[in-house]
């Protein structure tokens, strides 16, 4: 959220987070992120103010228990009442099309309303650069990177058994997401005393340290069970990486097309596909031309269209 208001400052836009305690109304275009029903009293006000609204909102992927689940909620839930709350939003944006189609068929959005921005990745994963490792870190070559909070969705504790199965060298980056502490303890103690396989906690986003683990590794794995369009899979891809990704609709995107798909729920899966990238990594690279979606610039230049476009209308 914040590097996408970033972004659209840097094209140009007069925008800003709204001060909840100011009386001024002075603006034209209000900008709510998530679908929620909680956002619904501030989108009514705005409307009532005649204030334009965009919702930027992460949605689920159109599976069979999520069109049953939006079938019988629509009905008397949840999802009857984020409905009512898409009806006085001016446009919706997702983060890509596969998302949009759920928009569509789950919620009933009219396609005229829907428009598909990316998440951003940084551009220092863009910029020809060899950074090197810092020396305390004894990190080895030959690595295969993961990257992100560690924690169950994001499925740690089965690719580091995979890796220690197959005999190849794993970095996991990232620190345990609040509520995961258990989850963190399991991840240790399976690499407990394990030499080719390391964790590295504290290391800040688009560092130059994170930045010199990507570009030095020989391929990215995140088999996670549920995401909705993963940041660090993006990175990796912009590094020009091989990727393994959970055999999920997440992965199904076109950013992260050519990924090595698995079972993230089998260790065996999962180590074949360590395998597979590691003897066929070209092979698995995503197509630069979609990543450049994902820049700052495209990013902000496209939200600035949609504001100017919904201030015309």
């Amino acid at each position: 959220m914040l590097s996408a208001l970033r972004a659209a400052q840097h094209a140009g836009v007069d925008i800003r987070p709204l001060d909840v305690w100011s009386r001024d109304a002075d603006f034209d275009i209000l900008h709510v992120w998530g679908l929620e029903i909680s956002q619904g009293l501030a989108v009514r006000w705005a409307r009532k103010s005649g204030k334009r609204v965009v919702m930027t909102a992460l949605l689920p992927y159109i599976t069979i228990p999520h069109r049953l689940y939006y079938m019988l909620s629509s009905l008397c839930g949840t999802v009857k009442l984020r409905r009512e709350l898409l009806r006085d939003v001016d446009a919706l944006v997702v983060v890509n099309d596969l998302q949009a189609e759920a928009a569509q068929h789950l919620l009933r959005v009219p396609q005229h309303l829907l428009h598909v921005i990316p998440n951003i990745v940084e551009p220092v994963f863009f910029q020809n650069s060899s950074e090197a490792i810092p020396r305390d870190w004894h990190c080895k070559s030959d690595y295969i990177l993961c990257a992100g909070n560690i924690c169950a969705r994001k499925n740690q504790v089965n690719l580091a058994q995979a890796a220690l199965s197959l005999g190849c060298r794993l970095l996991v980056v990232g620190d345990v997401l609040a509520g995961e502490e258990a989850y963190g303890d399991a991840l240790a103690r399976t690499i407990q005393g394990q030499d080719t396989v390391s964790w590295v906690p504290g290391v800040p986003s688009s560092s130059p340290e994170l930045v010199a683990l990507y570009r030095n590794c020989v391929g990215f794995a995140l088999p996670s069970f549920k995401e909705q369009q993963p940041i660090s899979a993006l990175e990796a891809a912009a590094v020009g990486k091989p990727l393994l990704l959970g055999d999920r609709p997440y992965a199904r995107q076109r950013y992260y097309r050519n990924a090595r798909l698995v079972d993230p729920a089998s260790v065996a899966s999962i180590k074949e596909g360590l395998r597979d990238i590691l003897g066929r990594s070209q092979a698995h690279i995503p197509p630069a031309q979609f990543l450049s979606e994902c820049t700052r610039n495209r990013v902000g230049e496209a939200y600035s269209n949609l504001y100017k476009a919904l201030a015309k209308a």
